[in-house]
C-alpha cells in the first residue's frame, strides 16, 4: 500500500442519524484523520465515497480524553447547581460563577491552576460535549475567574462545604464517622505589600496574612500560608478546608478545623478526628470535650508521662504479659510463586488508662481523661538503628575533638579547670560516659627579661592544672535499652469519648495510621502548585482559590474512591502504571482515556465519538459513565488495544524448548 493511503470497511448502521449523510457511514476512528486520501473497497459505490470525502473534509475534531468522568461527577456532587443557588448570575453574564468554578476545577485536575492559562487548557478539549458550554470557553478569562474568586469568598465557604458535603453523602453514600486533619504550608510569589494580620483570626472570613514563618518546605526566604485540610477516612474525600495566615501556629489551626467540623459534619458527636503531635495539647483537648467530639492523635515524647507509659510497658513485658498483634507486613511477591510471604515488619502494642495534667494560662489545672495505646515497631526500630549507628560515631568524633583541645589548655587556677571538665560532661549526649580528672603540676615560669640565663641561675616554677578526659564506650545493654525507647511511640485518644473508648487495640492503632491519607491529599498541593506557584493580587482571591482547592480535591478523591469500590465490588483490574491494578488512583485513571476524541459535522446535529478501545469502554461502564447520555451522540466501534497503549496487554508467548547443542569440535572459517 502507498504511503498516505488508508485502506478500511465501514459498517453502516441505517438508523443511526436522522440526514441521509449520517445515517449512511457510522463514525469510525478514521474520521480523525480528514486529510488522508482514502481508497474504498471495491464493493462501495463511487458516489458513498465522494459523499464520505465530504464529510471528513468538513469535520471538526477535538479532544475529549477524560472529561466525561470528570463532568458525570460535578453533575453527581450539583457543584455549579449549589454555587449558582448561592450566587445567582446577574444579567449580561456570559457564564455563571458556578461553571466558572468548574471550568477551575476541570483545570486544576489537568495540573494547572494558573488564572489566565485556564481558557487556555481547556481550548483543545471538547467542553461543549462534556459541560454543555458551547463556544463559551473563551470567556473564562483571567478577569472573569477572579471575579468568581471574590464571589466565591464573600459567600462563605463554611456553608459551602456544608452542602457539597450533604450532597457527597447523599449521591456517593460517604462516610464521615472517621476524619483526618493536618495543615501544610504553601510559598507565594510576590511582595503583597497590602496584606496584614487579621483583626479575628478565628473568623472564618477573615483575608489570610502573606507573610513569613515556619516553612515546610525548607524555604524560610519567601513567604508563604498555611493550607489546613480535613478528610474522611472514606476515601480521603476532603470536607472542609482554609487558607489562613503564614505564621499561624498548627494547634490554633487545629483548634479552628474543630469548630470548622461542627457546623460542617451533619453528625460531629459521631465522628473521630485523628491529628499527628502537632494537636497533641490541653486546649484542644477541652475543645473537643466541649464539642463532645473524639479525637486520636500522638503523644510527644517531651510529655512527662510518655516516660511513665513506657516504664509501664517494660514492666509488663518483665511480667511476660501478653501484648496485642497490631499489624504485620508482609513481603510483596508474585502471584506464581509457591513459597509464603515472608515477614517484613510487626506492630505491637497495649493500651492504658492515664490523666493528662495542664495547667492553662491564667487558670486552674485541668486534668483530661485519655486512653493511651504504646506501640512498639520492628519496622520503627531498624529505621532507628541506623539513625543510632551514625549518632554514635557522630559523637564519638565532637567528643573526641573536644576532649583533645581541653586536655591540651593549661589552667592558672584549680577551678577554672574543674569548671572547664563540668561544662564538658554537661554537654555530653546520651551514648558516651564522659569522666575528667583534675592533675596540678610543677613547669618553669617564663622569664621577665630577654636573653639567655646564667649557668647557675635558678629556674623559678610555677602552679598549673590540666584536665584529663576518659570517654566511656556505651554498652550494648545500654544502646538496646535506647533503641528499645526509641522504636516506640505512643497513641492517645479520648478516654471519655464512646467512640474511642469502644474501639479495640487494633481499630485505636489503624485510625491513627491511616494519617497519612490527609498527608497524601496535601502532597498533590506541593506538586502542581511547586510548579506554577500562586501569584494573585488581593489575599481575598487567595482564600478563595484556596475554596476552589478543597472542592478540585473532592472531586478528585471522590473518582478514585468510586473506580476503587466499582472495582472491589467485580473483583477486576484495570490498566495501571505498569501493571493492571484494582486500586487506581485517579490521575492513572485519567492516563487510561488519552486519545479518546470527538469530531462534529456543520450537516448534522449528531456528535461522533472516536478512537475508543475496548478497555476505555469497559472502565465507563464500571463508573456508570454513559458516553449516549450526554446528548446526540454516536459511538464508533470500539477496537482493541494497540501495541504502545496503557490498556494493551501483551499475551503471554508459550516457551518453546531450545534444541540440544550439538557438542563437536569447531569448524575453522578458513576451511
Amino acid at each position: 500500500m502507498r504511503p498516505g493511503v488508508t485502506r478500511f470497511r465501514c459498517a453502516f448502521d441505517m438508523e443511526a442519524a436522522p440526514t441521509r449523510l449520517a445515517s449512511r457511514y457510522r463514525a469510525c476512528d478514521h474520521l480523525l484523520r480528514p486529510r488522508r486520501r482514502i481508497v474504498i473497497s471495491t464493493r462501495m459505490e463511487q458516489e458513498k465515497a465522494t459523499d464520505l470525502q465530504l464529510l471528513l473534509a468538513r469535520s471538526k475534531s477535538k479532544a475529549l480524553d477524560h472529561l466525561p468522568i470528570v463532568a458525570s461527577a460535578l453533575r453527581r456532587l450539583r457543584v455549579g447547581e449549589i454555587i449558582d443557588e448561592r450566587i445567582p448570575p446577574k444579567d449580561g453574564q456570559l457564564v455563571t460563577t458556578g461553571e466558572s468554578v468548574e471550568a477551575m476545577i476541570a483545570s486544576i485536575l489537568m495540573g494547572s491552576h494558573t488564572l489566565y492559562l485556564v481558557e487556555e487548557t481547556l481550548e483543545p478539549y471538547d467542553c461543549e460535549f462534556a459541560f454543555s458550554w458551547g463556544d463559551r470557553v473563551k470567556h473564562f478569562n483571567d478577569k472573569r475567574l477572579a471575579k468568581s474568586l471574590d464571589q466565591l469568598f464573600e459567600s462563605g465557604p463554611q456553608g459551602l462545604y456544608a452542602e457539597f458535603l450533604a450532597s457527597a453523602i447523599e449521591a456517593f453514600g460517604l462516610s464521615t464517622k472517621r476524619l483526618h486533619t493536618d495543615t501544610t504550608s504553601t510559598v507565594l510569589h510576590g511582595n503583597y505589600w497590602g496584606s496584614i494580620e487579621p483583626v479575628e483570626p478565628e473568623d472564618p472570613e477573615a483575608v489570610p496574612h502573606v507573610t513569613y514563618g515556619h516553612s515546610k518546605d525548607h524555604r524560610p526566604d519567601l513567604k508563604q500560608i498555611l493550607f489546613g485540610l480535613t478528610v474522611t477516612g472514606d476515601g480521603a474525600v476532603p470536607v472542609a478546608g482554609r487558607v489562613a495566615s503564614g505564621n499561624r501556629a498548627d494547634a490554633k489551626e487545629f483548634r479552628y478545623a474543630l469548630r470548622q467540623i461542627a457546623e460542617v459534619v451533619p453528625d460531629p458527636q459521631g465522628s473521630v478526628v485523628v491529628m499527628d503531635s502537632k494537636g497533641f495539647s490541653g486546649e484542644t483537648f477541652l475543645l473537643f470535650r466541649e464539642q463532645g467530639v473524639g479525637y486520636v492523635t500522638l503523644m510527644p515524647r517531651n510529655v512527662s508521662i510518655w516516660r511513665e507509659l513506657v516504664d509501664r510497658f517494660e514492666a509488663d513485658d518483665e511480667q511476660e504479659a501478653a501484648r496485642h498483634l497490631l499489624r504485620v507486613r508482609l513481603s510483596p511477591q508474585d502471584e506464581d510463586d509457591p513459597a509464603p510471604p515472608r515477614e517484613e515488619a510487626r506492630w505491637e502494642g497495649r493500651s492504658y488508662p492515664c490523666v493528662y495534667s495542664f495547667k492553662p494560662e491564667g487558670e486552674e489545672a485541668q486534668e483530661v481523661a485519655l486512653r493511651a495505646l504504646v506501640v512498639e515497631s520492628t519496622d520503627l526500630r531498624s529505621q532507628k538503628a541506623a539513625t543510632q549507628k551514625r549518632a554514635v560515631e557522630k559523637e564519638r568524633t565532637a567528643l573526641g575533638r573536644r576532649a583533645k583541645a581541653l586536655e591540651k589548655k593549661v589552667f592558672a587556677c584549680e577551678k577554672d579547670a574543674e569548671g572547664s571538665g563540668r561544662e564538658l560532661v554537661k554537654r555530653t549526649r546520651s551514648f558516651f560516659e564522659v569522666s575528667f580528672a583534675v592533675r596540678g603540676e610543677d613547669r618553669p615560669k617564663k622569664r621577665s627579661k630577654a636573653g639567655r640565663p646564667k649557668k647557675d641561675e635558678p629556674r623559678e616554677t610555677e602552679r598549673v592544672w590540666r584536665v584529663e578526659v576518659t570517654l566511656a564506650e556505651p554498652t550494648a545493654e545500654k544502646l538496646e535499652l535506647l533503641l528499645r525507647r526509641a522504636s516506640r511511640f505512643v497513641i492517645v485518644g479520648c478516654g471519655e469519648h464512646r467512640l474511642t473508648k469502644d474501639l479495640t487495640d487494633e481499630e485505636f492503632f489503624e485510625s491513627y495510621k491511616d494519617q497519612d491519607k490527609v498527608e497524601k491529599t496535601m502532597k498533590w498541593l506541593k506538586g502542581p502548585l511547586r510548579v506554577a506557584p500562586i501569584f494573585l493580587e488581593l489575599p481575598e482571591r487567595i482564600a478563595g482559590l484556596g475554596v476552589v482547592y478543597v472542592i478540585s480535591l473532592m472531586v478528585n478523591a471522590l473518582i478514585q474512591r468510586e473506580i476503587r469500590l466499582r472495582l472491589a465490588e467485580l473483583g477486576e483490574k484495570m490498566p495501571g502504571n505498569r501493571r493492571w491494578t484494582d486500586k487506581p488512583t485517579t490521575q492513572v485513571l485519567f492516563r487510561l482515556f488519552g486519545g479518546i476524541a470527538t469530531v462534529r459535522n456543520p450537516h448534522t446535529d449528531y456528535v461522533a465519538v472516536v478512537n475508543v478501545n475496548t478497555q476505555q469502554l469497559r472502565v465507563l461502564g464500571i463508573l456508570g459513565v454513559d458516553l449516549k447520555s450526554f446528548g446526540r451522540v454516536v459511538v464508533a466501534e470500539p477496537r482493541e488495544p494497540r501495541p504502545g497503549e496503557r490498556a494493551w496487554k501483551p499475551v503471554p508467548r508459550a516457551h518453546k524448548q531450545a534444541p540440544p547443542r550439538k557438542h563437536g569440535r569447531k569448524k575453522s572459517r578458513d576451511r
